[in-house]
């Protein structure tokens, strides 16, 4: 519940700030900002709980499996299919559960 409470302080905080934005780009990055979190919000996750299942810093794994994905989709002149490409995505999911 106080993931939530904070998730919410901030999107009230952004929106205050859309209200009354420095310049016309500041406000379109806040937009985009709040839009970002009210989408996700139920995956962002609290980095202490994490710590607490013995996860942490996941930052640098889920970078070189997105260097590994991008690998494989762009080099050997590899072509994937819809499904295949979808199965290949999903597999960092199913490691990290």
């Amino acid at each position: 519940m106080q993931k939530y409470n904070k998730i919410d302080q901030a999107l009230l905080r952004i929106d205050q700030l859309i209200r009354d934005p420095y310049d016309q780009k500041d406000k379109d990055n806040l937009v985009k900002l709040y839009t970002y979190i009210s989408r996700n919000r139920k995956g962002i996750t609290n980095q202490f709980k994490l710590k607490d299942k013995g996860i942490e810093r996941t930052g640098a794994i889920e970078s070189n499996i997105n260097k590994v994905i991008a690998s494989r989709f762009k080099k050997k002149g590899m072509s994937w299919s819809k499904n295949g490409a979808l199965a290949l995505l999903l597999f960092p999911d199913r490691i990290r559960a």
